[in-house]
């Protein structure tokens, strides 16, 4: 008797047995799910990493505008006062 329990959906004589085609099936499955959760894990790493990249260059991105907008600021004071002396 096989330690396993019964399962009706198995053809007879084939319980347990290791050579079963249905069972290498499963595993071949099996196999092939494990790989793509792999995947699809590695997927989501990557897709968090362009996150945190996309924030860094949006914050360089703001950090550029502020002091490109600072300098137009120098930049027309300085035209300014040397008109003056002019």
């Amino acid at each position: 008797m096989s330690s396993e329990p019964y399962d009706p959906y198995i053809p007879a004589g084939q319980q347990g047995s290791s050579q079963d085609p249905g069972n290498a099936r499963t595993q071949a499955l099996k196999q092939q799910i494990d790989e793509t959760v792999d995947v699809m894990r590695k997927n989501v790493n990557k897709v968090a990493e362009r996150g945190e990249h996309l924030d860094s260059l949006q914050n360089k991105t703001d950090d550029l505008a502020m002091s490109a907008q600072n300098f137009r600021r120098g930049a027309n004071q300085v035209r300014k006062k040397m008109w003056w002396k002019v």
